[in-house]
C-alpha cells in the first residue's frame, strides 16, 4: 500500500507498506500473524518520467509459534518488492543486470544514469559475475587458446565451442593436465582447433583421443603471414621493379581523370638478403645501407620521391 509520495532532491521518494494480515514463516511455512516489531527499508526501484525512485517500505517482524520451527522471530518479505538483505527492488536489479550483460563496467554506469537507474560500475560487474553459469552442454567442435591475465606472468585458457561461437569455459591455467581433465569429462568432441603449444597437443591426445586436431583459423593466417615475409625478405631484388600494367595507357583509378606522369624513382642498390634466413649482422648491414641510400637521395633532392616510398612501403 502507497502511503505518501515525497519530491526530494534526488527524486521520488515514495513510502509503502504491506497490507498483509498473516504471513508464512520463511522457515517451517506455517502461518503466522503475531507482530513483533516493525522497521523501514529503502529499495530502489525503477524510474518513473526519468526521475530516480526510492521506496520507504515498512516492514513487521512476526514471531513463529511452532514450537518445532528453529526460529522465534522472522521478517516478512513482500513479494516482487523485496528479498533478504537486497536494496533494490527485483524490477531495478533486473534492469542493471541486463546493462550489465550488454555493457557492464563504466559504458552501463553512464547508461544507468541516464536511464535513472544510477549504480557504479562495481555494482554492474557484481550483477555479472552472480548470474548463473550456462550450462556447457554437447560440444562436438571445441577450440582451446591462451589468454594473458597479466602479460608475461599469469595465463589462462579459454574454451570455445565453435559451433555456436560462445565462450563456454575458463581453465585457471595452461596446463595439459587440466585440459586433458575437461576433455575427458566430455567424449562428446570430434574436432579440436588449438594453437601450437605443446601442452594442449598432449592435453588432446590425452583427453580426447577420437577428436581430429588441427590449427584454428588465426594460425593458419599467422603461418602464412611469416612464410610469405620470410619468402618477401630473401627476395626483395626480384620486387624492385613495378609491374608492369595489362593495358598500357589505361587509368585504373579513374578513367575520367588525367594520369599526372612523373618520373619512377631509381631503385635502391642493395644487395639481397641471404636467401634462407636472416641473422642479426646482416639485418643491421641492410638497415645501414638503406639508411645510406635514401641520405645520398635526400642530398639529390628527392624528398617528394622518398616521402612515397616510405608510404608505400607501409602499406
Amino acid at each position: 500500500m502507497i502511503e505518501r509520495i515525497e519530491q526530494a532532491a534526488a527524486g521520488l521518494l515514495i513510502w509503502v507498506s504491506s497490507t498483509a494480515s498473516v504471513v508464512a514463516c520463511h522457515t517451517c511455512g506455517h502461518p503466522a500473524g503475531r507482530v513483533h516489531s516493525h522497521y523501514n527499508r529503502q529499495l530502489a526501484d525503477a524510474a518513473i518520467a526519468g526521475q530516480t525512485v526510492a521506496l520507504r517500505l515498512r516492514v513487521r517482524r512476526f514471531f513463529c509459534d511452532t514450537t518445532e520451527c528453529a526460529v522465534r522471530t522472522f521478517t516478512e518479505q513482500p513479494a516482487g518488492v523485496a528479498t533478504r538483505h537486497a536494496r533494490r527492488t527485483p524490477l531495478s536489479r533486473a534492469m542493471l543486470t541486463a546493462i550489465s550483460a550488454a555493457l557492464a563496467g563504466r559504458a552501463g554506469a553512464r547508461l544507468a544514469a541516464v536511464l535513472g537507474l544510477p549504480a557504479s560500475r562495481n555494482t554492474l560487474l557484481r550483477l555479472l559475475r552472480a548470474l548463473p553459469e550456462a550450462p556447457i552442454g554437447e560440444v562436438t567442435a571445441l577450440g582451446v587458446d591462451d589468454f594473458a591475465i597479466r602479460k608475461g606472468q599469469t595465463y589462462a585458457t579459454i574454451l570455445i565451442n565453435l559451433a555456436t561461437h560462445q565462450p563456454i569455459d575458463v581453465l585457471p591455467d595452461r596446463e595439459a593436465d587440466t585440459l586433458a581433465e575437461w576433455l575427458t569429462a566430455h567424449p562428446e568432441i570430434q574436432v579440436i582447433a588449438r594453437d601450437r603449444a605443446s601442452a594442449y597437443a598432449e592435453a588432446s591426445t590425452r583427453g580426447a583421443p577420437q577428436a581430429t586436431q588441427c590449427a584454428d583459423r588465426w594460425h593458419v593466417w599467422k603461418n602464412l603471414g611469416e612464410a610469405v615475409e620470410k619468402t618477401v625478405i630473401a627476395h626483395r631484388k626480384c620486387l624492385s621493379e613495378p609491374l608492369a600494367p595489362d593495358h598500357p595507357g589505361e587509368d585504373i583509378a579513374d578513367n575520367t581523370t588525367a594520369t599526372v606522369q612523373t618520373e619512377a624513382p631509381p631503385a635502391l642498390d642493395i644487395e639481397p638478403a641471404d636467401p634462407v634466413f636472416l641473422s642479426e649482422s646482416s639485418f643491421v648491414t641492410r638497415i645501414r645501407e638503406r639508411y645510406d641510400a635514401v641520405r645520398a637521395l635526400h642530398a639529390e633532392g628527392m624528398g617528394t620521391w622518398l616521402h612515397v616510398m616510405a608510404s608505400c612501403a607501409h602499406v
